[in-house]
């Protein structure tokens, strides 16, 4: 399977999937892909023609992760789209990034919507991940890595998901 990624496989969930998929292409500004840029969409949309799957990872300004779904669907005939969510797209976490958590589910609504039997999309809301700052009650990246792998090995379609690693401490910090 050829995987197309955005992220730096460097550091967070493109490294741990790199770890997984080695043979995956990561996009992001490091190689030249800044995707918020007329240049770096034109070079994607070239690239995106010589894979079946596409992990839409990195969480781009304004409607960016949208746009790249939105081409891709244009573009393939058959193919999985998964789009990396967040935690802040529950009403109760929206206050920590307003603009981001209205994105992403847009995002989510956007991928829910164009998912079919040979486009498949999924979209995989993520919480706090220990790679932004070591915090061990956050959920690990290679644990996101393995779910996205147990979603495009599984025979059935999973068209939504919630991944985190539940805490009450670090709840019970964001609440304060």
């Amino acid at each position: 399977m050829k995987i197309l990624c955005t992220g730096n496989p460097s550091f967070g969930i493109a490294q741990s999937l790199q770890k997984i998929y080695p043979d995956t292409t990561f996009i992001s500004r490091s190689n030249g892909y800044d995707l918020t840029t007329e240049e770096g969409v034109n070079k994607f949309k070239k690239l995106v023609l010589e894979y079946e799957v596409f992990i839409n990872h990195s969480q781009l300004e304004s409607d960016h992760q949208r746009q790249l779904l939105n081409y891709t669907k244009q573009v393939w005939t058959t193919g999985h789209v998964i789009n990396i969510g967040s935690v802040i797209e529950f009403n109760q976490w929206e206050w920590i990034e307003p603009t981001a958590a209205e994105e992403k589910r847009q995002l989510r609504d956007l991928s829910l919507s164009l998912s079919s039997e040979h486009f498949k999309t999924t979209h995989l809301i993520v919480g706090g991940l220990q790679s932004c700052n070591d915090d061990p009650l956050r959920i690990h990246t290679d644990r996101i890595a393995e779910t996205i792998q147990w979603v495009l090995e599984n025979q059935n379609h999973v068209p939504l998901m919630y991944v985190d690693h539940v805490s009450d401490e670090l709840i019970e910090r964001y609440r304060k």
